[in-house]
């Protein structure tokens, strides 16, 4: 009986070991301070009403985010200058912004058809 005992002991000391390293090591690869968020508004260049459904593709990391019914995006990017965005929108021309910053600045993007 002792037998079975200290080999349970061994698995379940290695289970709380293992409950306690893992979740510091996948924080430690996935960093917040290393990537960089982009925001802004898209709008129609002569209304001025916000445009739903735009892509917003970033070139650099080939992530692609969608704008919510306010015409506004969000997008992660693990650059903080230089980013180069594209904007694609039906019956609308596709436009493209390049050597953006990183910042704190809310982006502010208008289409022409």
């Amino acid at each position: 009986m002792k037998q079975l005992i200290f080999p349970s002991f061994i698995v379940l000391l290695s289970g709380i070991l293992l409950a306690i390293i893992i979740p510091d090591l996948s924080t430690a690869s996935v960093n917040s301070d290393a990537s960089q968020l982009i925001q802004g508004t898209v709008t129609d260049i002569h209304t001025g009403e916000y445009l739903p459904g735009v892509k917003v593709f970033c070139e650099s990391t080939e992530t692609e985010t969608y704008t919510d019914f306010n015409g506004m995006f969000s997008l992660k990017t693990l650059n903080k200058e230089g980013v180069s965005l594209r904007f694609d929108y039906i019956s609308y021309q596709s436009t493209r912004i390049d050597d953006i910053n990183a910042s704190e600045e809310q982006l502010h993007v208008r289409l022409k058809q």
